[in-house]
């Protein structure tokens, strides 16, 4: 058996622990029984489940990782002969097993209490227990994405990465309790044109964000364990995710935008700014090093495509999706033959110059490996472009000026983005210009792939 499940199981599965998670639970959902009818019961009985998968659940897994950082015991760990999938599933179930010990035993008492739904087979704790895997895996994901960044305040970020985690489960577990009233049974939802109900579709996409989660942090884990990852993985969620998000209805009916070209160029326009959200997420979050880009660099001009897959980093490979999802945007609005067309043009066309702008100017403040403090003045310096700079000029009454540092879509083609054309020309020279003060001190690239 996994001797990393095996460790925590023991850690974490105590004698009186096992006796006491169940006797507290039944005495929870006996007290909403009593004081209430069947009905409380059962709401209480899943309220513990949200409760013990979630709340309690997500931090657990969030400090599987990072925990054993804090206690000093990851390297040896990193260096025993568990497997990066081994070690993956071991953590994220071993560290979570006595939450979902709990949430197992509240099952057989939440269908005593009647916790099965009346609207057919819409059965709410099933929904509950996917909802918690997303969360406690995506926990799990995000700690071993800080870690890559080797952070300082370590507790910190347990507590940040759980916060997080639970915002991205609170959708699904909202879906869940929603729509297993019966009154919203009958809801659907449209998905490329096809009526799915509306519950089904949820449950189905948190089962496959678990999957992609899961995925994610076993491509992570691998990564710690110093193993060659290439690049296929993260290729496939960019083209998945856009995908995913242009073919919901409700997303591409309330973009908020008149868009031209009808519902494909809605749906384009959605998958092209999912892939943009996908390309800033990946550039936040990639090791900086001048090491790794000029390894990556070396690869590409001896030709040895496959060692440079490995040192890819993942904001090029979202960055060759979004321009694939830009060309497909400019072209579908302008096939669409409106007089709005080409301003959503010059709009997409304008949000890319701004993406440059803003990868270059992150790039020149965090090549140098050692500046721990790179990020948060990227964010700072991105607050005043975006932010500070436009609101002075609205107080001058320059309002015409604002396009060059805020994209909008009824701008004049050039002043929207000959400026922003300048301003990313003037970031990439910061960038090549630290480029070349650290390239000359940094050591020769090193025949590992390390990848995201």
């Amino acid at each position: 058996m996994n001797p990393e499940f095996v460790r925590n199981l023991r850690l974490e599965c105590s004698a009186h622990r096992m006796i006491a998670m169940p006797l507290i639970l039944g005495l929870l959902i006996a007290v909403g029984w009593m004081s209430g009818s069947m009905e409380s019961a059962a709401a209480t009985a899943n309220t513990a489940i949200g409760i013990l998968l979630v709340l309690w659940g997500t931090r657990l897994a969030a400090d599987s990782v990072l925990g054993e950082v804090v206690d000093r015991t990851w390297d040896s760990q990193r260096m025993s002969a568990i497997g990066p999938w081994a070690m993956t599933w071991g953590k994220l179930f071993g560290s979570t097993v006595y939450v979902w010990y709990g949430a197992l035993a509240c099952l057989p008492l939440a269908v005593i209490a009647g916790a099965t739904q009346a609207a057919g087979d819409d059965f709410l704790p099933a929904r509950l227990y996917a909802s918690g895997l997303l969360g406690q895996a995506t926990a799990m994901f995000l700690s071993l994405l800080l870690l890559r960044g080797r952070p300082q305040r370590l507790r910190l970020r347990v507590t940040l990465t759980q916060a997080l985690a639970i915002v991205a489960t609170l959708p699904f577990i909202i879906g869940a309790v929603l729509y297993s009233e019966p009154s919203r049974a009958s809801d659907h939802l449209s998905w490329y044109g096809v009526d799915i109900p509306t519950f089904d579709f949820l449950f189905a996409s948190c089962l496959v964000f678990v999957a992609w989660a899961v995925f994610g942090c076993y491509r992570l884990m691998r990564l710690e364990l110093q193993c060659r990852t290439g690049l296929v993985g993260w290729l496939a969620f960019s083209v998945f995710l856009p995908a995913y998000l242009a073919g919901i209805h409700i997303v591409v009916g309330r973009a908020g935008l008149p868009l031209p070209a009808g519902r494909l160029g809605a749906q384009v326009f959605v998958a092209f700014m999912t892939a943009l959200a996908l390309t800033y997420f990946a550039a936040f979050t990639e090791p900086k090093g001048v090491t790794h880009l000029r390894g990556w660099l070396h690869d590409l001009g001896a030709r040895a495509f496959g060692r440079a897959t490995t040192r890819t980093p993942s904001w090029v490979v979202s960055g060759i999706v979004c321009l694939g999802c830009a060309g497909a945007t400019v072209a579908a609005f302008l096939y669409g033959g409106s007089r709005d067309a080409m301003g959503f043009a010059v709009f997409t066309a304008a949000l890319l110059l701004f993406a440059v702008r803003d990868i270059a100017l992150l790039h020149a403040l965090t090549l140098d490996s050692q500046r721990q403090r790179g990020h948060l003045a990227a964010l700072v310096y991105l607050a005043v472009l975006y932010i500070l700079i436009p609101a002075f000029l609205h107080a001058a009454d320059a309002d015409e000026v604002v396009q060059a540092f805020v994209p909008t879509l009824d701008g004049n083609p050039v002043a929207s983005t000959v400026p922003v054309a300048v301003q990313a020309l003037a970031a990439l020279g910061l960038a090549a210009g630290k480029w070349r003060r650290l390239a000359h001190r940094a050591p020769g690239p090193q025949p590992r792939g390390a990848a995201a």
